[in-house]
C-alpha cells in the first residue's frame, strides 16, 4: 500500500506541481531500547518486501545525520531516504477534487 501511495502522490505532484506541496524529505522513526527489537523486525519485513531505501541507524550514525538530536537514550532509528515525507492534507484534497 505504501508503494502504491508513494507512486500515486508523486504522479499527482507532477500534475499539480507546487499546488500539492508534497515534501519528499524522508521520515524518521526513533526507538528507545524497549522498542529496538520491534523496529528491527519491521525493517526486516520491509527488506523482504523489496524496500531498499529505508536505513537503520545506530545512535552514533543518527548523531552524524542530526547533530542537534539527543541520542543518548536511543537504541535505533529508521530513516526513509525516499518515498516518504509530508504534505498539506487540504491541498491534497483539493488536488484530488481537480
Amino acid at each position: 500500500m505504501s508503494l502504491y501511495g508513494a507512486r500515486f502522490v508523486k504522479q499527482l505532484q507532477e500534475e499539480e506541481g507546487e499546488r500539492l506541496s508534497f515534501k519528499e524529505n524522508g521520515y524518521l522513526f526513533l526507538a528507545a531500547p524497549q522498542g529496538e527489537a520491534t523496529l528491527g523486525e519491521n525493517h526486516a519485513v520491509q527488506r523482504r518486501e523489496g524496500v531498499s531505501w529505508i536505513d537503520l541507524l545506530s545512535p552514533a550514525e543518527l548523531a552524524q545525520h542530526f547533530p542537534w538530536l539527543r541520542t543518548d537514550d536511543l537504541a535505533l532509528a529508521s530513516l526513509g531516504r525516499e518515498n516518504e515525507g509530508w504534505m498539506d492534507p487540504w491541498l491534497f484534497l483539493q488536488a484530488l477534487k481537480r
